[in-house]
């Protein structure tokens, strides 16, 4: 089971902004097998992105129950799965901003919840903004090895233009009311 609002699955390049605002994803998914998984997303990359001077992900909602019997869970408001390279412009810019995930996840295998995650490289970016985004009222059971929530997920090398105005920029955020 896998609703998201967008999916990019082949490249993209040479656009001025990309903007993910104020959708919702509500309801309850299940599945069952041992290679089903739930994965829920406002915004997901799965290809290169390149030059690319904004993306903005702001005031999007995720509050779901989803379970699965033997797979497991995923939950973002953005997901990137490859390497992503902005503009190289001043005034380039991740945004994330006002998202809230929400919900109660069970899983037989592990449960994985977030705002943003990068799993491979970003670059040529003058900033990352992220601001008030909130993770709560979740409750979350596994058998697997794994419940993990965050708000940001760097898992690879984050490189900003070293402009005096380069930024990562994370505040006013909640996370409250996790039971796992």
């Amino acid at each position: 089971v896998r609703p998201h609002i967008v999916s990019i699955s082949g490249a993209i390049a040479n656009v001025s902004e990309i903007a993910v605002d104020n959708t919702t994803i509500r309801g309850a998914y299940t599945t069952s097998g041992s290679s089903a998984d739930v994965a829920l997303c406002s915004l997901r990359f799965g290809s290169v992105v390149t030059n690319v001077s904004k993306i903005a992900v702001t005031r999007n909602t995720i509050d779901v129950r989803a379970s699965s019997s033997q797979g497991g869970i995923n939950v973002f408001a953005t997901f990137f799965n490859r390497t992503l390279s902005g503009s190289g412009a001043a005034g380039s810019v991740l945004n994330f901003t006002g998202n809230s995930i929400l919900g109660t996840f069970g899983a037989g295998s592990n449960v994985v919840a977030g705002v943003a995650w990068f799993s491979e490289a970003v670059s040529n970016y003058d900033a990352v903004v992220a601001t008030h985004n909130s993770v709560g009222d979740i409750s979350a059971t596994s058998s697997g090895s794994i419940i993990e929530i965050y708000t940001l997920r760097f898992e690879n090398t984050v490189t900003l233009l070293g402009l005096s105005s380069s930024a990562v920029t994370m505040q006013g955020h909640a996370m409250s009311n996790v039971t796992a």
